[in-house]
């Protein structure tokens, strides 16, 4: 994403601390799109049904599950998990080197649907001693990803947790790798800061985006 424009996913949810569905307004949405300059964004949220000024939710979780199943067949297509696996041994290896014991867990915040978490749990491409956990902002988003996983049989889980919280899904942070395998242009410079974990940055490189239909079981 250009730097200093808006992802127009992130103004479709809002949520309170405690993870409850906020109203969104779609006059104030579009406003924010018109002020960074954002012509097509704009008509896009107002083509989005609406009852008296409030986007439908329902037509904006559904929305929001398509386009990650869009984002997941294009991180097939890409081979992402290989790449996060490839880049996320080294940092496994030196956790399980002399000295090192107990679980090693990986954390994949800004997850969507989870689909490089799933991959790497369908493969054991990092090996049983690894616990694989995915957390998202967005709970329509962590449900999704939840009954994915189970209707795979996968032994990897998902939370709801802002990447900026302290400790968010991090048991040992001595022995966690936190990583984003999606969502690193939206963190800034915050996602540096303020934390011993491991941290890992993955960015899938540009490629062409194909349909998937919704609920596609990932491909191993």
């Amino acid at each position: 994403m250009v730097a200093g424009r808006l992802e127009i996913t992130d103004l479709l949810w809002l949520a309170d601390a405690d993870g409850r569905r906020l109203p969104v307004v779609t006059a104030e949405v579009m406003t924010r799109l018109t002020g960074r300059g954002q012509r097509r964004g704009t008509r896009i949220v107002s083509r989005i049904p609406a009852a008296d000024g409030v986007l439908d939710a329902s037509y904006v979780d559904a929305l929001g599950i398509r386009v990650h199943c869009e984002l997941q067949r294009l991180g097939e297509e890409l081979q992402s998990g290989r790449r996060v696996a490839a880049l996320l041994m080294p940092l496994i290896a030196k956790l399980r080197g002399p000295g090192g014991g107990g679980a090693i867990r990986v954390v994949d915040v800004g997850c969507g649907l989870g689909s490089v978490v799933r991959w790497l749990a369908a493969t054991s491409a990092l090996g049983p001693d690894v616990e694989l956990v995915g957390a998202d902002l967005n709970p329509v988003l962590v449900a999704e990803a939840s009954r994915l996983t189970e209707r795979e049989g996968l032994s990897c889980w998902f939370v709801r947790g802002d990447a900026f919280e302290p400790g968010m899904a991090v048991k040992d942070g001595a022995r966690t790798v936190v990583m984003s395998s999606g969502s690193r242009h939206a963190c800034g410079p915050r996602w540096a800061r303020g934390s011993s974990t491991r941290r890992a940055c993955v960015n899938p490189s540009p490629g062409t985006m194909e349909s998937c239909r919704p609920g596609a079981p990932i491909r191993r």
